[in-house]
């Protein structure tokens, strides 16, 4: 770890305003609130709702701009000074998705954040000045004493910066370059994808027949089974759900949100055949990405179930015994049970954003957790239906494959004229895996 100088480390002018710019387009939620509880008052926090933990968590980017321009205002509502560069580099979201295999855990998405932390307060000169997570960068404790680095009041400045924001305008042209690719490379492989998924469809529910096979109607429990067979997902289906999930004809993916055009995202699509249990016989479930971060979750909205009377598998009904103007009576009520079709009843983001930091927590776990089930059906179950109809997906192939690794770690000699194997049903092996994380 690199750290300033044991010399007293002279303080630059505090960099307070950002330019009306750079909050509309470059920052993110995070960064925007970041900043102001670095310099907005504790009253101004307290009445904006920005002081606990991790306020962001709980409100849209939209907000977080208008909380700033509120305290902008307060300041006068001048030309703001722009900010020293804080660099962050995300993988691309939902590249790595497409071609995950079948059974490898998904890859964490990452970030580096590379700001420094506010100057010392008065007294510490001196000291190790390590970076504060969250501070505006202070140009004067990176810069005091640096050859070809002149320390403004603002930021600095020198042949070194001009080099570096070269290299950061190049790498960023990269990247956007790769984020260009990435999408048309995506939309080519759903191209080709999608038809080969539909003609699935046709074969399990026996709209298209098949050379040599004379048996009508569907494959019987197709989609249950697969399910089933799924380590995470086969535990989200409960006894009374299967039933209903016999009439489970499809399961498919879209990135064209109808109502989203522009937006980044995708929507789990259900299909049931008529049954018994609920009018639907599509139901869907919608995740949208923000605007200015594809890893980042924004909203996400299932559809409505049209439960038949006395079919609603997702509760109980309970008599209770009430006491109501000195009389008992017996009322009949219905309480929540777990349930697959709860996944359609995602968790919500409170309007008025009034949420303790235990409630934020729990809402964000919820939120993850949400996620994470839907990028099961996306990248595992869809793509590689039939391998879990059949069974030929290991369930317990993520704990082998950490076993291996450190079997390789003592046996390298062993293993180096051994090729590698692949199970059935797997993806091509070294398929890239990304999981989008809140951030």
């Amino acid at each position: 770890k690199a750290h300033a100088s044991q010399a007293p480390v002279e303080r630059a002018a505090p960099l307070t305003m950002l330019s009306e710019s750079q909050v509309s387009n470059d920052y993110s939620k995070k960064q925007i609130i970041e900043h102001l509880k670095a310099h907005a008052s504790q009253a101004f926090q307290d009445k904006h709702k920005i002081s606990k933990a991790e306020p962001w968590k709980n409100m849209t980017r939209v907000q977080a701009v208008d909380i700033y321009k509120a305290w902008a205002a307060e300041q006068g509502g001048g030309a703001a000074t722009a900010a020293a560069p804080s660099f962050n580099f995300s993988n691309a979201g939902g590249a790595g998705n497409i071609f995950a295999n079948a059974n490898a855990g998904s890859m964490p998405a990452f970030q580096f954040n590379f700001s420094v932390g506010a100057p010392p307060a008065d007294g510490d000169e001196g000291q190790q000045h390590k970076p504060r997570k969250g501070g505006p960068a202070s140009t004067a404790a990176i810069t005091k004493g640096v050859a070809g680095v002149t320390v403004g009041d603002s930021q600095p400045k020198g042949p070194r910066i001009d080099a570096l924001l070269s290299l950061q305008k190049e790498y960023d042209s990269a990247k956007a370059e790769y984020d260009r690719k990435r999408k048309e490379l995506e939309r080519e492989f759903f191209a080709q994808a999608n038809p080969l998924t539909e003609k699935r469809r046709e074969v399990v529910t026996g709209a298209s027949p098949v050379d040599g096979d004379d048996t009508k109607g569907p494959i019987p429990d197709f989609w249950l089974t697969a399910l089933r067979n799924h380590p995470k997902l086969g535990e989200e289906v409960q006894e009374h759900d299967e039933p209903v999930l016999k009439h489970l004809v499809n399961i498919s993916v879209t990135h064209d949100l109808p109502g989203h055009e522009g937006r980044e995202g995708f929507r789990l699509i259900f299909e049931f055949a008529p049954n018994d249990y609920f009018g639907n016989t599509i139901l869907t479930k919608t995740y949208l990405m923000e605007d200015d971060d594809d890893d980042c979750l924004d909203d996400v909205d299932g559809d409505t179930i049209d439960w038949k009377p006395g079919k609603n598998v997702t509760v109980v009904k309970k008599t209770k015994k009430q006491r109501k103007k000195g009389q008992m009576r017996t009322v009949t009520v219905e309480e929540p049970v777990d349930s697959w079709f709860s996944f359609f009843n995602p968790p919500r983001m409170p309007d008025d954003d009034d949420l303790d930091e235990e409630e934020a927590e729990m809402l964000e776990e919820s939120l993850e957790a949400d996620y994470d089930v839907a990028l099961e059906y996306k990248d595992k179950l869809i793509p590689n239906a039939v391998n879990y109809f059949l069974g030929l997906v290991d369930d317990d192939e993520d704990e082998d494959d950490d076993d291996d690794v450190d079997d390789d770690d003592d046996d390298d000699d062993d293993d180096d004229d051994e090729p590698a194997t692949k199970k059935p049903g797997s993806a091509a092996a070294g398929a890239p895996a990304a999981e989008c994380k809140q951030q």
